[in-house]
């Protein structure tokens, strides 16, 4: 047989004091025809936020910059307003 799987989660809390802290971890696991295939990693990142309009800017302390495009995402279902934030591609759910 085959068979795979992969796990990825990743977090993001920015600060009221304008720092940030991302996080992620992923898992790729694979099998096909007796051969196994397995990789992992994660990662973590601090550093200072900013927001003008839609873009966020999240600065490493070492002076290394990513600006990406952000936004609030809501579903009406739940009482917390935003509940979800887009962030370069990532939909983070409110924590």
């Amino acid at each position: 047989g085959g068979g795979n799987s992969v796990i990825v989660s990743k977090s993001l809390r920015l600060d009221a004091d304008g720092t940030y802290t991302m996080s992620g971890i992923s898992s790729l696991s694979s099998t096909s025809n007796g051969t196994q295939a397995k990789v992992g990693g994660q990662s973590e990142a601090n550093g200072r936020w900013s927001l003008d309009g839609f873009v966020l800017q999240l600065t490493k302390f070492d002076g290394v910059s990513e600006k990406h495009i952000a936004f609030p995402f809501d579903d009406d279902k739940t009482p917390i307003y935003p509940d979800r934030l887009f962030v370069g591609g990532t939909m983070y759910k409110r924590q």
